[in-house]
């Protein structure tokens, strides 16, 4: 039986993604602040598609983008998932896009406020097609990015390099600042 090929606009609508959002291990007291006057919160994100959670972050060698089962990430306590939308990819297509991410997402390149998994999950949503990342999920890190900037504190803040987690690399920030204003 041949099946005709279809173009990309006669498919229908291939999956559900969403977006998983974790509180970070030791940001809970900082995220009900935060939160409270509207910054959203230290949180990791994944996107889900196609059965998959996929996600970046540290390393020192390699890719940083990974996959783990949906709501199964090990870098914070799941909060909850968010629908955004169905991308018309297929299988095939999503795998190509993420082999394109992995090239160009590397571990190394990490970084806390301007090279996070949110960032990430922005541009692989992006390739997606589907609706952008809710601003409240990203504003704690790009509030922080920004006034680092003001204040020209990027050069000072520490290279995140041999962590593997958020959660570490929030640690790291924390001593380094809690060390700086001693």
């Amino acid at each position: 039986m041949h099946v005709p090929a279809m173009s990309r606009s006669e498919r229908f609508h291939w999956t559900d993604v969403a977006l998983s959002v974790y509180e970070l291990h030791g940001a809970s007291m900082l995220n009900t602040v935060t939160e409270l006057v509207g910054l959203g919160g230290a949180y990791h994100l994944g996107v889900e598609v196609y059965w998959l959670e996929w996600s970046y972050g540290c390393c020192e060698q390699g890719s940083g983008v990974h996959a783990v089962h949906v709501g199964a990430s090990r870098q914070g306590l799941f909060k909850q998932r968010i629908p955004l939308g169905r991308t018309m990819c297929t299988p095939q297509e999503v795998v190509t896009i993420l082999a394109e991410l992995r090239r160009t997402w590397l571990g190394r390149d990490y970084n806390l406020l301007r090279k996070s998994c949110g960032h990430f999950c922005s541009e692989l949503i992006g390739c997606l097609g589907v609706q952008r990342l809710p601003a409240w999920v990203q504003s704690l890190a790009d509030t922080g990015n920004s006034v680092a900037q003001c204040l020209g504190l990027m050069a000072a803040l520490p290279q995140v390099t041999t962590t593997d987690t958020e959660e570490e690399a929030v640690t790291v920030v924390r001593a380094s600042s809690s060390s700086s204003s001693s």
